[in-house]
């Protein structure tokens, strides 16, 4: 039996790792890939911030892909992607958005 240290929420800081993370799981571990996309997002709703907007993050197995929300909005804002970093980039043009329709 293998073991993963899957509490590494320390060394996914860094959506390009998270990628690499990722795509190490589906190679070689594809019976935990789910584990796998539940510690990233977990990893990812504690760094992911810009402009001081932070989001929360999941894994959607219904819609297979990473999915997000900004936080402190009444708002329900979203975005989603099927990798860290396409949700990282998504997760910008959010923030980017929503600043551009607050400040109209």
């Amino acid at each position: 039996m293998t073991v993963l240290p899957w509490d590494m929420t320390d060394h996914l800081r860094d959506h390009a790792i998270c990628d690499a993370y990722l795509e190490v799981a589906r190679e070689r571990y594809p019976d935990l890939l789910l584990k796998v996309r539940q510690n990233i997002a977990r990893a990812m709703s504690g760094w992911l911030m810009m402009g001081g907007v932070r989001a929360d993050v999941r894994w959607s197995d219904e819609e297979n892909r990473f999915t997000g929300r900004l936080r402190g909005f009444g708002e329900h804002i979203a975005f989603h992607g099927e990798t860290p970093t396409e949700l990282r980039n998504a997760f910008a043009e959010a923030v980017r958005v929503h600043v551009l329709r607050t400040a109209a």
